[in-house]
């Protein structure tokens, strides 16, 4: 007995596979934007207030120009070589006036420091160690000369017995102490000297010491 085979009909092709990855994500995308439309004050902490944030930084760390200092020369016969000295920096703002007026300008804050020149060479500063504006101004002011103290025939003796003094400040009131300030310093030596430099002993043939205003950046 025969029987009859069903004829197989051919298959569909079926359709290739489909990436739902951008699918899921365009999904999260427009769940995120309804959430923001919800919440209207999301979009400020997001994208104006970063914005907001980096303007008012740029505009407190700008680039300032340089702060100008004001100082007060007492007049004197010293009075112009000690302005020719100190002039030179376009940071600093000098006047000449006589002692009284200078001294009454710095109290009344007018002034942040009272230069008081005496013989040639010897200046002393009038300053508040409490007004930081001061400080830095006597700082600026020697930025054009060399500050240094000089001691009498004192004696190894005497000097080991002040040496304290030479780490505390107090060395300057001493009475065989010196104190100058010059743009140049030169020194007549017939050997080398011991000479302490940053704390390390040195010897050295000394023959003259300047001074450059501005050469070193000193970062606190």
């Amino acid at each position: 007995m025969a029987v009859a085979e069903p004829i197989a009909q051919p298959k569909p092709h079926s359709a290739p596979p489909v990436n739902h990855r951008w699918s899921g994500y365009t999904h999260l995308l427009a769940a995120r934007m309804k959430e923001l439309k919800r919440e209207p004050e999301v979009i400020f902490w997001v994208f104006v207030f970063p914005l907001l944030l980096a303007l008012g930084l740029g505009i407190a760390f700008r680039n300032k120009p340089a702060d100008v200092t004001s100082i007060a020369i007492a007049s004197g016969p010293t009075a112009g070589q000690t302005l020719a000295l100190i002039q030179h920096s376009p940071r600093i703002r000098t006047t000449v006036l006589d002692q009284a007026q200078a001294e009454q300008a710095f109290h009344l804050g007018k002034y942040d420091l009272v230069v008081e020149p005496g013989a040639p060479g010897n200046i002393q500063y009038l300053f508040d160690p409490a007004r930081p504006e001061s400080v830095l101004s006597r700082a600026e002011v020697n930025d054009g000369l060399i500050e240094y103290v000089r001691w009498g025939p004192i004696g190894r003796v005497g000097l080991i017995r002040n040496l304290p003094t030479l780490y505390d400040g107090t060395h300057i009131a001493h009475p065989l102490a010196e104190r100058q300030a010059a743009k140049r310093i030169e020194f007549s030596l017939d050997e080398p000297v011991d000479v302490m430099v940053d704390g390390e002993v040195m010897s050295l043939q000394c023959q003259t010491l300047d001074v450059l205003p501005s050469a070193l950046d000193v970062v606190v």
